[in-house]
């Protein structure tokens, strides 16, 4: 093995390449344009490889196989080598201790180390830049996107050397055949989930390409035999969904799940692939549904929270059927059946899926079939129990119906066998169990079950590839950034019997983010049934809302003591406050009282300035008139008072030493009316002017009782 980026005691594998050659040999391959290589063009390649990793020094052709053998696991003849040295002028001959000796032009050099600058480990980087990760979470980082890289490539080598080798009865182990990452903590696995979602094309195409090669590597050194898999000519192919597939393409395990299943189908239909959901399937999918609504039904709950369900597991039919009803609360779970069954409908028509294909009767009624298949069955079962501790299942619990899989898998062996070399018939499932199963079995030609991810990377070198399908591949192999999990089941059941007791957001997220406690897990594991586990949960949340009561009612009381010890303090302060308070209050009173009172008085004031004073002013004007009016009108008459009061002043000293002095009196009582419009006249229609002598009155008044009362302010 090449050197290692994590420690021997985490990597499980024994690898027929070493990570660092696989990423290296990777990045050259795809530093073309070119989608497709031959072996001659791979080999080239790895010849390039081998010079770039000891910085070009001359090698003989013994020393370049050596390091070939030594690196890659590949046995390149010694007439293979000369071939590529004497073709390719990318090459020079040098003399080192007088032996014939190879190496790179300067110039293919520098282009070959340029190319390799932009690997996987610089994408690496760019990311702890980004995310400005201290030296240490620098260092995890790089530690857990390595291993998860190792792991990756390495299974899909093994996974592709079954696939492509027939006859090989080599025992593989899961691990061999499944990404590990169980041994990540979870910041290790958050670490890899962000890696992989970081929006980046480059980075993309650099993971893509890496997993690529392994299928180029297996190709290579495989031999011919099982190139006729995926060569150019045009093939007959078929391929059966499972029912875990059906579920992801109808987005019941979540959009990303749908949106890469989907991109999947289309390069099947792309290769003109003609894609079967069997009868048997097509009923299992239905059984199930129906099962999963039952069993909404069974465990009564209230409202939940969104996003509960991925606090406990993945993505599932749960969470797919609150999506909907939020959308339709008014409509029941017959609804929700009804559109399941026009989702599946559209889904059928759209990729043009043969639907409800039978297995022959004659074939499945006999008594041969049924033999193997309770064979087959009895494996599987088997298969997935071994690997019950090792794996949760990342999408539903679609069926433990190992008879329908041994069915379908026996079935297509026997099909394979009726058809010509040129068809290829496939089981499509995302059962890590039934595909571990299937590829370490004994059997005669190449496995019945292939996984959507492989066929993928088959169906790219056949179609060419683009950014978005390279997009699609890198979410086939993303992981979740937690180890705990549950199944849909019994997250249902936890959420079902949480919300039966409280509706309150926050304490439903409090106990869902409980449930991986030691606690909680004891109530999984002492409860026997689902019954058992609903009650259990709705009493562990009881329990929990009684402790919170507990904890709310010994904080009150620790806070009672507190106030005791500073109650002398407030009491002093209260009475302090509650004298400035009446204070305040009296003379807010005092004022009021004044201002009621000074109000009082300017309205009499008012009144008399603009009513009383100026109606007397008229009244005396009129007097005035009327009396000299009366100087010259009725003269005659006996009730003339003015004919009267001149005689009198004519008799009088004033009237007999001063002539004219009717007038001089006319002139004073016209003077006196002047000043009187002068100094007193106000107009009693303008309220404007009425309004802003109160106002001043009013503050007058208030001036008068503040100069009297300072003592008391």
């Amino acid at each position: 093995m090449g050197d290692k980026i994590v420690d021997d005691s985490k990597i499980r594998h024994n690898s027929s390449v070493s990570q660092k050659d696989i990423f290296r040999l990777a990045t050259l391959l795809y530093s073309e344009t070119t989608n497709t290589f031959s072996n001659i063009d791979v080999q080239l390649y790895i010849v390039k490889c081998i010079f770039a990793e000891h910085k070009n020094a001359p090698m003989t052709i013994d020393e370049i196989i050596s390091n070939i053998i030594t690196s890659y696991k590949y046995n390149l003849s010694e007439e293979e080598l000369s071939k590529i040295l004497s073709k390719h002028k990318i090459f020079e001959i040098v003399t080192t201790n007088g032996d014939k000796a190879y190496k790179l032009s300067q110039q293919e050099y520098e282009k070959i180390d340029k190319s390799l600058s932009k690997n996987v480990d610089y994408y690496i980087n760019q990311f702890i830049l980004d995310n400005s990760f201290t030296e240490s979470e620098a260092a995890s980082c790089r530690d857990a996107i390595y291993q998860y890289i190792y792991e990756l490539t390495t299974t899909n080598i093994n996974s592709y050397k079954i696939l492509f080798s027939a006859s090989d009865k080599s025992r593989f182990t899961d691990s061999d055949l499944s990404v590990n990452v169980y041994d990540l903590t979870d910041i290790g696995r958050k670490y890899v989930h962000d890696f992989v979602e970081w929006e980046n094309a480059e980075k993309n195409i650099t993971l893509g390409n890496i997993v690529f090669c392994c299928l180029e590597y297996c190709l290579m050194v495989s031999g011919d035999k099982p190139i006729s898999l995926i060569s150019d000519i045009i093939r007959n192919r078929e391929i059966y969904l499972d029912t875990n597939i059906i579920f992801r393409a109808l987005g019941i395990n979540g959009l990303s799940r749908k949106n890469v299943i989907v991109s999947f189908l289309k390069k099947c239909q792309q290769a003109e692939i003609k894609i079967i959901i069997s009868k048997s399937t097509k009923t299992e999918f239905f059984s199930t549904i129906d099962y999963y609504i039952s069993q909404i039904n069974t465990f009564p709950r209230g409202k939940v929270f969104m996003g509960a369900y991925e606090g406990l597991t993945d993505y599932n039919f749960y969470s797919f059927y609150d999506d909907w009803h939020n959308k339709h609360e008014d409509l029941s779970l017959k609804y929700f059946r009804i559109f399941i069954n026009s989702s599946y409908d559209e889904f059928v028509e759209k990729f043009k899926i043969s639907d409800n294909i039978f297995i022959p009767s004659v074939m499945f009624n006999s008594q041969n079939f049924k033999n193997i298949c309770d064979t087959y069955a009895k494996r599987i079962s088997d298969a997935k129990k071994e690997l019950k501790s090792r794996y949760i299942s990342d999408d539903l619990l679609i069926s433990n119906s190992d008879r329908h899989d041994a069915s379908m898998v026996r079935y297509i062996e026997l099909y394979r066998s009726e058809q010509s070399k040129d068809m290829d018939v496939f089981f499509v499932s995302s059962d890590k169990a039934l595909r571990y199963w299937d590829m370490t079995r004994e059997k005669e030609g190449y496995p019945v079950i292939i996984y959507p991810s492989q066929l993928f990377l088959i169906l790219i070198k056949l179609c060419g590839r683009s950014e978005n399908d390279l997009e699609s591949f890198v979410h086939f192999i993303n992981i979740r950034p937690r180890s705990e999990l549950l199944t849909s089941e019994k997250a249902n059941i936890i959420i079902s019997g949480i919300s039966s007791i409280t509706e309150d957001i926050k304490t439903q997220k409090s106990l869902v983010s409980s449930v991986f406690n030691e606690d909680f897990q004891n109530i999984i594991r002492r409860s026997n049934t689902d019954h058992e586990l609903y009650q259990n949960t709705q009493l562990y949340s009881q329990k929990y809302l009684e402790q919170e009561l507990k904890l709310k009612e010994e904080a009150l009381l620790a806070s009672d003591n507190k106030r005791d010890l500073e109650n002398a303090k407030i009491i002093d302060l209260t009475a302090s406050i509650q004298q400035k308070k009446a204070e305040i209050k009296g003379l807010e009173w005092y004022k009021e009282i004044s201002l009621k009172i000074a109000e009082e008085k300017s309205t009499h004031r008012i009144w008399i300035k603009w009513y009383i004073l100026p109606s007397l002013t008229i009244l005396y004007s009129a007097f005035i008139v009327i009396f000299i009016a009366l100087q010259f009108l009725f003269c005659e008459t006996s009730w003339n008072f003015v004919n009267k009061f001149i005689a009198f002043i004519n008799n009088t000293t004033f009237g007999k030493e001063v002539r004219g002095s009717i007038y001089i009196i006319d002139g004073i009582l016209i003077t006196s009316i002047y000043t009187l419009f002068k100094l007193i006249w106000k107009n009693p229609l303008n309220k404007n002017k009425q309004n802003e002598d109160k106002k001043l009155e009013i503050e007058r008044i208030l001036k008068e009782y503040s100069k009297n009362t300072e003592h008391i302010i």
